[in-house]
Formats: structure tokens, sequence, C-alpha cells
């Protein structure tokens, strides 16, 4: 080690990125296998650099056409190079398109959105506070103007009350991001424990966020507190200094249903709709992920991560013994159905990708120019028993023997998933055909290898956001040079993955105390904590706790105005129970009202749901943004709780007595 990289320093990316930098080319000192990044066939090399001042995109693309030219002499048979000038996304890890920033991208506008809505239905509520308070200090107010105070020092006393009150809020949204920044942390760090990143955010309580918690709690007083302070000071002086204290202000009928209080309630419910039934379609869209994703082969499955890097000065023979001697331990440990080793594991960014093309014999030759329009196809080396113990299913042909997976069988051969054999000859039968495979060997040169193919399998499911799994193909780990390895375990009984993975951890160990072990867990946990599927959870987690929280700022919303009315109607609730009205009645009088402003917030709601359904459709996952059903169960339960926070009030009205009521007159 030469140097140490500034604390957070990731490269290109904003919040993952790798771990170590080693310089051009030494890769190969490091691992083998891994092709020359300095060769004029590399296709691997990414150049990365910064525009001068004042250089525009098009005007330095321009200028590539020399460089291509130059590029294209060194590149020999494989033709000249195009070069393209892009953006380098931030968010997204390993693609190379400027424009789509993945779901990451995606994620963080809709977060924003989210954050948006939330502070705009707690907003309405503060507002919704302020014109309650309004009303009820009418009378002192009214004295205040009589003193002498003007219009404008009263509403810089309204104006600076709600500004204090948005203070203690934003203090307590610093606090709350400081917890939720501490879990998502966590979360990364065990999604990312497997793999070869590095998670990395800046502290949430820095500068820029301080000022920004600052302008939002200022401006958020203001736009929420400037209506009600200003209709709170709009009073009739002889009139207000008479009033009763807390009153309502006597309208009814229409005036009364189309309130601002009530307006304001009504958008919260609708708000509070739009926010659940995107909680709904997020929950939905993670949870095909994680039904694709875990399956049903990944319960009983257990894996080990063996690393026989630090072996390299052995023959590749002795590490392949060493290998199969861990294998052959392993099958022998009760509890353990089958066990297999592998090249990579299931979404883990494992997959080596190589060209394949057809042919029909071992000794035919290919021209070289039909490389080009060859298929890409994933490769992975595997052992005796992988399909079994992974549960994927062999469509024709065998496994390999043990000869071919201990490396004792010199033949090369290749079993390949059913789309690699579709791709490859579609109108014949790939069982027993042979096919060429253009690949790096130690050397770091570009050979072809010719592989008969004496198995096909089902394509696995691994990718999960893809139409369809990527091509794959599989050679015997035996004839492979692979140090790193992955011992794949099944469990017999479910309940017992715990404890047959802590015993297969220590028989290894004890095994072959020399090997490390990197990571140790089930393959259902691993799956679970994967890059793949931390942004479809992370947004239905969001949109979950966001709309739980719109829920229950609806309710409290409801719940006051309702309150407040019921306080401001006190003496008219008491002329009708003395003039006979049964406590029924007023419970249903409330209760009525209530109920249809519930309606009409739930049908602007709906409106606003099915719009946001389609704006969020391209972010979920085999679920279709328009959901009926989930519309349907939303605003049953938005109307549920909502009727509910009217009855309290209603209920306490309905025990309201006439004889206290008429006198507190």
């Amino acid at each position: 080690m030469i140097g140490l990289a500034p604390q957070g320093f990731l490269g290109l990316h904003a919040a993952i990125g790798p771990e170590v930098w080693l310089p051009l080319g030494a890769e190969r000192f490091v691992n083998p296998k891994s092709p020359d990044l300095m060769a004029s066939a590399s296709t691997r090399l990414n150049l990365c650099g910064s525009l001068r001042p004042g250089l525009t995109f098009e005007t330095a693309t321009s200028r590539l056409t020399g460089m291509e030219s130059e590029l294209g002499k060194l590149s020999g048979e494989i033709g000249n190079r195009q070069l393209v000038l892009t953006s380098p996304p931030r968010l997204s890890l390993g693609n190379v398109n400027p424009v789509d920033e993945s779901f990451l991208g995606q994620f963080q506008m809709l977060s924003m959105g989210l954050a948006s809505i939330v502070l705009l239905v707690a907003g309405l509520n503060l507002a919704n506070m302020f014109l309650a308070r309004g009303i009820a200090r009418r009378k002192e107010i009214a004295v205040r103007f009589s003193l002498g105070a003007t219009r404008w020092q009263v509403v810089r006393q309204l104006l600076v009350e709600g500004l204090l009150l948005a203070m203690v809020g934003g203090v307590l949204g610093l606090l709350l991001t400081e917890w939720a920044y501490q879990w998502v942390q966590a979360y990364y760090v065990t999604a990312l424990e497997g793999m070869a990143f590095a998670f990395n955010s800046h502290p949430p309580l820095d500068g820029s966020l301080l000022r920004w918690t600052f302008v939002c709690a200022i401006a958020a007083a203001m736009i929420f507190s400037v209506v009600p302070a200003l209709r709170a000071t709009r009073i009739n002086l002889a009139a207000d200094l008479k009033a009763q204290v807390g009153g309502s202000g006597g309208t009814d009928g229409w005036n009364r249903f189309f309130t601002l209080r009530h307006s304001l309630m009504m958008a919260q419910i609708a708000l509070a709709l739009v926010l659940l039934f995107g909680a709904s379609l997020f929950l939905r869209s993670a949870k095909t992920v994680l039904t694709r994703a875990l399956g049903s082969q990944t319960d009983r499955s257990v894996v080990l991560h063996l690393s026989y890097d630090s072996k390299g000065e052995l023959p590749k023979a002795a590490i392949v013994r060493q290998q199969q001697d861990v294998l052959a331990h392993a099958a022998g440990i009760p509890g353990l159905e089958s066990v297999a080793l592998a090249s990579g594991m299931a979404y883990s960014f494992s997959l080596e990708y190589h060209r394949i093309y057809r042919t029909g014999t071992v000794t035919q030759s290919l021209p070289r120019d039909t490389v080009s329009g060859a298929p890409y196809a994933g490769y992975r080396a595997v052992s005796r028993n992988y399909f079994q113990t992974l549960g994927i299913p062999l469509i024709k042909g065998r496994d390999f023997t043990v000869a071919e997976s201990t490396g004792a069988e010199s033949r090369a051969v290749a079993i390949i998933d059913n789309s690699l054999a579709l791709a490859l000859f579609p109108d014949e039968e790939a069982l027993g055909r042979y096919m060429v495979v253009n690949e790096t060997d130690p050397s770091g040169q570009r050979i072809d290898r010719t592989i008969e193919i004496i198995g096909i399998v089902e394509s696995p499911s691994e990718e999960v956001f893809e139409t369809k799994s990527p091509r794959r193909y599989y050679r015997p780990i035996g004839q492979m040079n692979e140090p790193d390895v992955i011992l794949h375990g099944k469990v017999a009984l479910s309940g017992a993955v715990a404890d047959t993975l802590a015993r297969l951890r220590r028989e290894v160990r004890a095994l072959q105390p020399d090997v490390p072990v990197l990571l140790a867990t089930s393959l259902s946990d691993f799956v679970y904590g994967n890059l793949n599927l931390l942004a479809p959870k992370l947004a239905a987690a969001a949109f979950s706790g966001i709309g739980m929280l719109s829920l229950f700022l609806a309710v409290i919303g409801v719940y006051g105005v309702k309150t407040h009315e019921v306080t401001g109607r006190t003496r008219e609730i008491g002329i009708r129970m003395a003039l006979g009205a049964r406590p029924a009645e007023v419970l249903s009088l409330v209760l009525r009202q209530g109920g249809r402003q519930t309606v009409v917030g739930i049908c602007i709601g709906l409106i606003l749901a099915i719009g946001a359904g389609q704006l969020l459709g391209k972010m979920l996952y085999r679920v279709s943004g328009f959901d009926p059903l989930a519309l349907v169960v939303v605003a049953v339960v938005l109307a549920a709780t909502s009727l509910f926070a009217c009855w309290l009030p209603a209920r306490r009205a309905a025990k309201v007595d006439p004889v206290i009521a008429l006198r507190s007159e």
C-alpha cells in the first residue's frame, strides 16, 4: 500500500465504489485470469476525464475522429474503435448510459417528492391549527386592536409563533434524520458485506442540511401561517368584543361544509390516499421481486466463500485437490442433502461474459469476422451436483462426471442453459454439438476454445429486473483455474439452516485452517440483502412509512377540526338537546357532515391516485400502476380511520348536558 484516499472518496460514484485502487495493468498480478488491460485487444478500459472550461460536449465529440483513427491502427484485426463522450452516472453501478441513472436516481427524485407531500400534509395541519387558534383568539385580538395595536403588529406576532413552532419541528426532524441515516447506513453495509464495494455517505448533520432545514422551516411557517394570520386579524371590533370565546362564527349549510378549515382537512385526506396507494403499489412490487428472487430454492441453501488466492504458489492441480477435499468432507456432514462448488453465487455480480459461436465438429474452423455477431453468455465453473443442489432442472443430457469435475478428464465439455441452446442452434439439437468460446487465457491472449455440449439446463432467474435471464454456460470447476470458490449446501430441514451452517463453517475451518472463509450465510439472507433488491425494498419501506405518517397526520387533522367544530357548536348542541334531540341524533349530525367531507376528500384522492399510479408505473416491477383493488382497500381504510376520528368528538358532543351548555353562554 502506497497511499490512502480521502475519506468518502469513491471515484465517479456518489455512494458506492471500490475499496482498493490499483495501477493500470496491475490487476493481473492480483488475479492471473484477468485480461491485460494494456493490450491492444482489450475492450474493458474506460477513459475518464474532464472538459476544459468553455469546451462543450459537441465540440469535444467532433475532435474524437483523429483519436479513433489512431486507436484503429493499434487495434489491428479487431477493427476501428469508436469513441463516445458521455457523462458517467453517479448513482448506478456498472452502467455507462449517461441518461439512465437506474432505480437509485429515480428513487432520489421520488424521495424528494414524498418529503414534499408529507411537508404539505403537515403544513395543512399547521394551517388548520392556526385557523382554529385564530377563531378562539378573536376576542383577544379584538382587545389588542382596541388598545391601539396595528394589524401588522398582530400578524407579525402570529407569524413569529408559527416560526417558533416550525423551528421546533425542524430540530425534531434533524434528530429523526440522524436516526434514519444510521439505519440506512447499517442496511447498506450489510447488503454490501459480501461484495467488493464500499458504501459511503456524507454525515447527515452537515452545514448544507442545516441550512436546508432552516430554509424549509421558515418557508413552511410563512406559507402556512400567513393566511390564518390574515384571517385572524380580519375582525369586526364591536361584534368580536361581545363574542363567546372559542365561538365558531355561526356559519351553516354549504358555508359550514366548505369552510377553509374543512377544505384543508379534505385536502389532507386526498393526499393521504395518494401516498397510501403508492405505498400499496411499491409493497406489491417489492413482494413480487422478493418472491422471484428468493423462490423455493434458497430457503434451505447455505453458502461459504472460500479464497485460495493466498496459495498462488501451489500448482493448479494442488489447489483443485484441496477444493475437492473440502467438497468431499462437507458431503459427509449430517443435515446436508447435497453440496457443490461454483465460481460464483446468485445475485453477486460474479458472472464473467464471453462471446460464443457455434461450430459443427472439433476440427471445424470458423472465420474470425463471424465473432462480432456471436452472442454473449455468462460463464460459471461448477462441480458435479451443482444443479441438483441449487434446484436447477436438467432438461437434456447429463451432469459432469467425477473425472470432469475434478479435472482428471481433460476433454473440454460444458452444460448450457436452454436460452443459449436456442440462440446457438435454433433449428437443431444442441446436445452433442460443439461451441467455440472466445476467451482470455491466463497469459492474457484471446483464444478460441472448442467445447462439447453435454447437457442443457433451465435458465435460472438470477437477474431480477430483466425480462429474461442472460444466457449461461457452465464448465467443470476442475478444468478451470478458480482460486475463489463458493461452497453451496442444501440443508435437509429448513429449521436447521443456522445450526448446519455453523457446523459446516467449523468443519471447513478445522480441515483447512489456512484458507480464509470470506462469507458464511444462508443463501436467502444473502439474496435478501443483495444490492439488486435494495432499491425496491427501500422504495417500499419509504412509501409505507411516509404513507402511514400521512395517514396519522390526516387523522389528527380530522380529529382536530371536528373537535374544534364541536366545541364551537356547544351552545347549538345544547339547544337541540333541550328541544328533545336524542344523543344518537347529535352523534349522527356530527358524523354525517364528517362522512360527507371524507367522501369528498377520498373522491379527489382517487383521481390524484390514478394519475400518480401512471407516473409511478415506470418504477414498479411487474405491477400495474392502476390497481382497482388497492384503490378500494386504501379508500376503505382511510374512510374508516377518518370516521373514527370524527366519532371521538361526536361522542363527546352526544354527552353534552344541555343545562351546562346553555349556562356556559
